[in-house]
């Protein structure tokens, strides 16, 4: 296993020591076929050997789903379609919340837009990103970073079950954006459309799925996510954070970073002489976190009970602060 570099060196990390895992993911995409575990584990090895944010795209660095917006699209840009995309679209909605439906990623390509101009795809992915708006709580997450924490080069790495050529229109319209905030976009790992000899849409080449997508995250990485993923990927062990509307807190926001020494520390990377006491508090620090992160994801304020519970929450995350503070210095 890579020994990975703290979050406190990162300013120490060079924009050059990134262009590894940018030559790996253009490989990815250069072999036209879908990428095996070994090819996973490289990559999280890679990104394990540096401090990172790994982030999903829709509704996480987006405001609104990007899939809704291309539907809406293409029905403007072929209207006598319009319906039969629709009755699609509806259908797969339906089949995919039963879990054991296969792939959301080719169904998708397959049953929804299968048949659809990639021309014309494209065409509308354009016209969709001249609307689309980022999350304001990413700016929250960036502003935390280098205020809070003095980072100022942020390695991104854009982790998503959706196109990859629709994200990179997303990051090249927003590209001074997160210039001007010392983000780096460390790679684009996504999916690939495959059209047939017509030009027209027939599948897709998934690298990323539900079921792996958590083999790419190394531990000392921070998965921003959205609310359909965040749980089961706490689930998995990820040190994920929901930002997706109301779901995100800063609070949060802070325990998260703070979680990165706890797993630094259970990990074994840091090679201290500690006792089975100092293991085992930390251990159930680890294990409270991950608990509170998952009891939080199932709290909504619908009612005066609901706030009250989220107030009591926010309580304990307090306190579990004050525990893993004691762990800083480790």
């Amino acid at each position: 296993m890579a020994k990975f570099r703290g979050w406190e060196n990162i300013n120490l990390v060079e924009p050059q020591s990134f262009e590894d895992i940018k030559l790996a993911v253009i490989k990815v995409y250069e072999q036209n076929y879908e990428m095996i575990d070994e090819q996973i584990e490289t990559m999280r090895d890679k990104l394990s050997q540096i401090p990172n944010l790994v982030i999903n795209f829709d509704e996480t660095m987006t405001m609104e789903s990007t899939i809704d917006a291309v539907i809406n699209g293409l029905c403007r840009e072929i209207p006598d379609q319009t319906k039969d995309l629709i009755t699609k679209r509806d259908k797969w909605q339906e089949k995919i919340k039963d879990k054991d439906s296969g792939s959301v990623v080719k169904s998708f390509y397959e049953e929804v837009i299968g048949g659809i101009d990639k021309d014309i795809l494209e065409k509308v992915y354009d016209k969709v990103i001249e609307k689309m708006e980022l999350n304001p709580n990413l700016e929250e997450v960036l502003k935390y970073l280098k205020e809070k924490k003095g980072i100022n080069n942020i390695p991104l790495f854009i982790l998503s079950l959706n196109n990859h050529v629709l994200i990179e229109k997303f990051y090249k319209r927003f590209e001074e954006y997160f210039k001007s905030r010392g983000v780096v976009v460390i790679g684009i790992m996504a999916n690939q459309v495959v059209s047939d000899e017509s030009g027209r849409v027939s599948s897709v080449i998934e690298h990323v799925n539900d079921e792996n997508k958590h083999e790419f995250i190394p531990r000392n990485a921070i998965m921003l996510a959205d609310s359909r993923e965040t749980r089961s990927l706490l689930e998995r062990g990820v040190n994920a954070l929901n930002i997706q509307g109301e779901q995100f807190h800063p609070i949060l926001l802070g325990i998260t970073f703070k979680m990165i020494g706890i797993i630094e520390f259970l990990e074994g990377y840091r090679v201290k002489t500690i006792g089975e006491e100092t293991q085992k508090r930390a251990l159930d620090i680890f294990n409270a976190y991950f608990k509170l992160k998952k009891d939080w994801e199932q709290r909504m304020e619908t009612d005066e009970e609901e706030i009250i519970k989220k107030e009591k929450l926010l309580r304990e995350v307090d306190v579990l602060l004050q525990e893993i503070a004691k762990f800083e210095n480790i």
